[in-house]
């Protein structure tokens, strides 16, 4: 039997205000895709009967952590293009993320649906997923129905093994000593010792070198440290210890390099089109661009928009993702066409942006827009250069001659002369 899915609500309030959350669970759906927030360490979504249930836990300043129910591991999303789970922190600024719901400004459809937007505090832009598979995070804009989310709670949770908590791995004591914890409850070290460790119950484990007196430690939330005490005949003396990771293998000498870190063109870190060029030309810095749009919210004349755009594109090219985030703003399609046929040939990556035709009405548009945006680039005319003629010097014209009435095949003036109406006939 399938489970059932019941729509959790949220009070409205206006953009860009954060809503406090009251503490509840479900599976975290778009509205505009339907699938929902999966599970995995590169997050995606999934069939909401599959997915995680999180819960979206409360946090001061009406900020909430989206954590995952039965394990710990929160979503975050940081500045420097990180997206991923990771264990839950609230003092990490990546972890915690605004519950918005706009106000008439925002998608109708969406609204109408319950649907709220999830701003990261830590990268500032809002978690999105479209019917047409994308995801990702994107810069917020209350308009775009795939920014929009909705708790559905799961009649029927899948029910979850109460796994204990682990030191199998290698360790790193505060005296340098090293150990590797089996999963038997055995450990061994580099010089061949040996000892012994147990689950105790909690966060808390007995650790035993050889046949020493055995320590009580405790496993820190995250899983990373340990912590406590080893009684000794003179009194308890603290231990602490931890845990060691692989690190990567140095690259051969003749390795390619690294690539560059990310670029963020206003539009996040993950915009493809960052690092791509017309003719030359890169896209407009993300300072710039933020700018750009804040100037352009801040307009409500649609013509004051249009040229604002146009005047920007005088000495700037954009990305697919900043091209089609200003055509959003508009309310008129033909202001919308205007602004597009002045932008298409500045655009660094047009392949990305053809998807954005779906959002206009009128096939016509649509039909341009494509035209437009795979014209290829304009090409520069060439004409041929003629050397310049010189003639030779006026020459003198006899009696009844003019300099000009005539002329060679290089154009220059030759001198005619006129019959002589006094001279004798030649006709017999």
């Amino acid at each position: 039997m399938q489970p059932r899915l019941t729509l959790i609500l949220f009070v409205a309030c206006t953009w860009p205000l954060a809503v406090q959350a009251r503490e509840t669970r479900g599976a975290l759906q778009a509205v505009n895709s339907g699938g929902c927030l999966s599970d995995r360490a590169t997050p995606g979504v999934v069939g909401c009967e599959g997915a995680p249930v999180v819960e979206l836990q409360p946090l001061p300043r009406g900020e909430v952590l989206i954590r995952q129910a039965h394990k710990d591991a929160c979503l975050y999303s940081n500045h420097d293009g990180r997206f991923s789970w990771s264990g839950c922190n609230p003092s990490y600024e990546d972890q915690r993320w605004e519950i918005v719901v706009p106000g008439p400004e925002g998608n109708a459809t969406a609204l109408a649906s319950g649907g709220m937007m999830l701003r990261s505090v830590g990268s500032k832009q809002c978690l999105f997923s479209n019917r047409d598979g994308r995801f990702g995070r994107y810069a917020c804009m209350p308009g775009f129905e795939d920014q929009y989310w909705r708790l559905v709670r799961v009649e029927r949770e899948p029910e979850v093994a109460n796994t204990p908590p682990t030191l199998v791995g290698d360790w790193l004591w505060a005296d340098g000593a090293k150990t590797f914890m089996r999963a038997d409850g055995s450990f061994v070290m580099p010089n061949d010792a040996t000892g012994t460790w147990r689950f105790l119950g909690g966060d808390a484990f007995e650790v035993r070198f050889g046949d020493g007196p055995p320590a009580r430690v405790h496993l820190s939330p995250d899983g990373e440290s340990l912590s406590g005490a080893w009684a000794r005949r003179d009194g308890d003396h603290p231990i602490s210890a931890h845990r060691l990771h692989a690190q990567a293998e140095p690259p051969p000498a003749n390795a390619p390099p690294a690539l560059p870190a990310p670029v963020d063109c206003g539009t996040g870190a993950d915009d493809p089109g960052c690092r791509e060029s017309r003719d030359g030309r890169f896209p407009m810095p993300g300072d710039a661009f933020q700018g750009l749009m804040g100037a352009l919210q801040g307009t409500d004349s649609e013509l004051s928009k249009r040229d604002m755009i146009k005047s920007a594109s005088a000495t700037n090219d954009f990305t697919a993702r900043q091209f089609t985030t200003m055509l959003a703003i508009f309310r008129s399609e033909v202001t919308e066409m205007e602004v597009v046929k002045a932008l298409a040939s500045h655009v660094v990556d047009p392949q990305r942006a053809l998807g954005y035709a779906s959002q206009l009405r009128s096939s016509l548009d649509r039909e341009m827009y494509v035209k437009l945006l795979t014209a290829p680039p304009p090409q520069e005319v060439h004409t041929e250069h003629k050397p310049e003629t010189r003639c030779p010097p006026q020459p003198a014209c006899g009696l009844a001659c003019h300099f000009g009435m005539a002329h060679d095949a290089n154009g220059c003036g030759l001198c005619a002369c006129a019959p002589d109406p006094m001279a004798p006939s030649k006709r017999r």
